[in-house]
């Protein structure tokens, strides 16, 4: 009886599930063996700020979102995303572009962190925490030259265009700031 009913199983195909079916992961959004060709042949030859550039996975929940000179880097998790430096101010749309093609929403992204207060870093950055409703995330020399120097910390990064080296000398005295030489 046992035996018969075994072969008539065999026979039958049917397959007796033992626990949970094993999960079926995500498939990646821009792998690197399909988009880094795609990135390489967009920005060949070219380092500039305002370049559109393909996004692309670049390990796991890691995406490079940039353009083909300045790289934004935009790490999703559980709880949203976070979005590393701003690129330049030209640049916010093309990176919201990216994490809009990667079928991410703008309101995923929670934190924007700004590595340092550089122009072709920090540009993008008030227009992307508008479109986001992010948190901005700096270090504490950031804050400090920010608070020292509004006019430098806001107005100026959000402009795009000023001699670093000069305008640096000219509100150190006033903001003890230390300039990148």
């Amino acid at each position: 009886m046992f035996v018969s009913l075994a072969f008539f199983l065999a026979a039958q195909q049917i397959t007796i599930p033992f626990g949970k079916p094993p999960p079926h992961p995500e498939k990646p959004r821009a792998p690197i063996e399909v988009a880094g060709p795609m990135w390489a042949d967009a920005c060949k030859d070219s380092d500039d700020w305002d370049r559109p550039a393909p996004p692309v996975r670049i390990h796991a929940n890691t995406y490079l979102v940039g353009t083909c000179g300045i790289s934004s880097i935009l790490v999703m998790g559980d709880a949203g995303g976070i979005l590393i430096d701003g690129g330049p101010e030209n640049a916010a749309d093309l990176i919201v572009d990216n994490i809009r093609d990667l079928g991410f929403s703008l309101l995923d992204v929670k934190i924007i962190v700004n590595s340092h207060e550089h122009y072709d870093h920090a540009g993008g950055i008030a227009r992307l925490q508008r479109l986001t409703g992010a948190q901005l995330y700096a270090s504490p020399a950031q804050a400090k030259f920010r608070k020292a120097e509004p006019s430098i910390g806001q107005a100026l990064l959000a402009r795009g265009t000023y001699d670093e080296r000069r305008e640096c000398a000219r509100v150190r005295p006033r903001s003890g700031f230390p300039c990148q030489e």
